[in-house]
């Protein structure tokens, strides 16, 4: 499902829909609150490290917990990845098996940060955390949770926000009205650390300038990250993607060189059909060009039957993998590692 296009109107325009529907985004917002309020947060014996953001599609979120992954598992921990599944027909406590598994069972992303490291997935956090600390084969040092900021099931010792420079906050309502999940100002208050993605060279929105002064005053950390590509190859190409923000993949292949013939973007998370499949391989054989996707979208090409339009497409399309690369990464992993040790301290 793509968002309204009255989600990305400046925070001042004046918006029927949105006016209309402020109501229910202080209904939805006040709800959140309370539910973070009264739910038991459970101690599961672990650091827990959040990973989340303010709205609702992407912000980088998922590069960032691979990267913070990497980091840890440099520095000797054995990191357990929690997912809730978005996207995925699973509705048990499920270890992700990159081998075997759809993602049409576990959702995209799993899937794809399965590859690199273990994942847990669960509609309840909880209980993919008590599955990950079971894992004899595995024994998770520490726990990273991708998305869950307004989760209320696990205690976090750490909690990232992650921000978009370039999306920010849209027209800065709460759902149904915008894109934001809470007020700011509630987010800010349990928050350990802003993570700001983007292009390095781009600057902040307004809104995004507003909430970094905010974060600073509360003396919370801010730190940059940018994703990059790790196999680019500058060519003709027919660009597809199923993803929050597809004019983001596109900038991106033009930025690095990409000759775009055509672009065809889709809803995030879209599993793609037979009749998709054969559009996109005419496509790039009327432009002469290469097929190139996101990783995300890759492996929701996955699991198909050889005669498929599908398996072909799979095939045939190149990927343009991409990793988070922090501006100051020792600044990061000093915070990351003090954090980590003060949550590991026996409490009294």
């Amino acid at each position: 499902m793509r968002n309204p296009e009255f989600w990305h109107f400046p925070a001042n325009k004046t918006d029927f829909t949105k006016t209309a529907l402020l109501p229910l985004g202080s209904l939805y917002g006040q709800i959140v609150n309370l539910r973070l309020k009264l739910s038991h947060a459970e101690h599961v014996g672990k650091p827990v490290i959040c990973v989340g953001n303010f709205t609702l599609g992407g912000s980088g979120k998922t590069p960032v917990t691979l990267k913070l992954a990497e980091l840890l598992q440099s520095k000797g921990e054995q990191a357990a990845i929690l997912s809730r599944g978005y996207s995925g027909d699973n509705k048990q406590a499920l270890k992700v098996d990159p081998k075997t598994h759809h993602a049409k069972l576990t959702g995209d992303e799993p899937l794809m940060m399965a590859h690199q490291f273990p994942v847990y997935i669960a509609p309840n956090r909880r209980a993919a955390a008590k599955l990950a600390l079971s894992d004899r084969q595995v024994q998770p040092s520490v726990l990273i949770m991708d998305d869950g900021m307004q989760s209320p099931n696990l205690q976090k010792s750490l909690t990232f926000a992650v921000i978009d420079r370039q999306a920010g906050f849209g027209n800065g309502a709460v759902f149904p009205a915008g894109p934001l999940r809470e007020p700011i100002d509630n987010a800010l208050s349990r928050i350990d650390a802003l993570i700001i993605s983007g292009p390095f060279h781009e600057p902040h929105r307004d809104d995004v300038s507003a909430v970094i002064s905010k974060a600073k005053k509360l003396n919370i950390p801010v730190f940059e990250m940018e994703l990059t590509a790790t196999n680019a190859v500058a060519e003709k190409v027919v660009a597809f993607c199923g993803i929050g923000r597809p004019t983001k993949f596109y900038n991106q292949l033009e930025q690095l060189g990409y000759d775009i013939q055509f672009s065809k973007d889709f809803d995030d998370h879209y599993y793609y059909s037979e009749q998709d499949a054969s559009d996109l391989l005419s496509l790039a054989q009327k432009y002469n060009a290469y097929l190139i996707t996101t990783r995300k979208d890759a492996v929701r090409l996955k699991g198909f039957d050889k005669s498929s339009k599908r398996f072909k497409l799979a095939q045939t399309c190149k990927i343009l993998d991409v990793v988070a690369m922090f501006g100051e990464e020792k600044k990061v992993e000093q915070f990351v590692i003090k954090r980590l040790a003060e949550a590991k301290e026996p409490k009294l």
